[in-house]
This record gives structure tokens, sequence and C-alpha cells, in this order.
């Protein structure tokens, strides 16, 4: 289940090895559940620190999403 105002990603510990799920957020948005999706933390963590988890911001580029200010944003 996708909520509008949720804003995490919750992973599990092969989630940088298989990144299929990336794209599966993606019908989402065409499909008009959401207007667009944005995530900006992973795992607790923001996407937009120093430290941000390493290679999640490369597999949501990947997959369509855009940086933006708090993190990254597909809208289709």
């Amino acid at each position: 289940m996708v909520r509008q105002t949720g804003h995490h990603l919750v992973t599990f510990p092969d989630t940088l090895i298989e990144t299929s799920w990336a794209a599966a957020l993606m019908p989402l948005v065409p499909s008009r559940r959401v207007k667009s999706i944005e995530v900006r933390k992973v795992n607790g963590d923001p996407l937009t620190a120093p430290d941000a988890p390493a290679g999640f911001v490369e597999i949501l580029r990947a997959a369509g999403f855009a940086d933006g200010y708090r993190g990254m944003t597909y809208r289709g």
C-alpha cells in the first residue's frame, strides 16, 4: 500500500542487489493512484544528508526519479 503522505522507504537486506522495486513504484503515478512519489528517507536516514544511504539515490535516478530539495521525486 502506498499512501500519498508517505515519504519513507523501508528496505530489505537485498534491496541494493535486486533493484526492480524502484520501477514497481512508477505505475502508481500514471494510474492516478498518486500524483507523484517522493522518497525523502530510506530506513530512517534522509536522502539529502551528506551521509545518505549509499546506492539508493542512484537506483531511484536510474528508475526515472529526479533530484528534489527534500529527496527524490517521480511525477510520471
